[in-house]
């Protein structure tokens, strides 16, 4: 979604896939091998957005040709991508960390929706009440 996104406007677009790929990163960290089994002690005190933080800044020093002005991009990408109200350190600053978090949002939502959908459709096509969404929704 981020990658399409970007075709559209004028960004870095590398920049953006590069912050796609890695605004999550620190749940590799954060959370537990098993799905649904929990967070790591680590992950529960610490958090996916400053873990990847970490783990980008970390694996860049091995990057010689990473430019300074690349980076803190790439890491306002990861620490913004939620936005001040959901957690994030900081509200996207930059277009490239403005249509991550536009995509991780929608993805989320999108998602939400559909697992809505499978959970609690009904004969007649409609789900139960969802409080995220407002109402009922309409399966097609």
């Amino acid at each position: 979604m981020a990658e399409l996104t970007a075709r559209l406007y004028p960004c870095d677009h590398d920049l953006v896939l590069a912050g796609a790929l890695l605004h999550d990163i620190g749940k590799l960290e954060e959370l537990e091998g098993q799905v649904g089994a929990g967070f790591t002690p680590h992950g529960r005190m610490v958090g996916h957005i400053v873990l990847g933080m970490y783990y980008v800044q970390e694996q860049a020093q091995q990057v010689a040709a990473l430019e300074e002005g690349k980076m803190d991009d790439l890491l306002h990408i990861i620490l913004a991508h939620h936005t001040k109200e959901y957690g994030s350190p900081v509200n996207p600053a930059t277009i490239e960390a403005l249509i991550v978090h536009q995509a991780d949002l929608a993805e989320a939502h999108l998602t939400g929706f559909l697992e809505h959908c499978q959970k609690s459709c009904s004969p007649n096509g409609w789900t139960s009440f969802s409080p995220i969404y407002g109402g009922q929704l309409r399966v097609s």
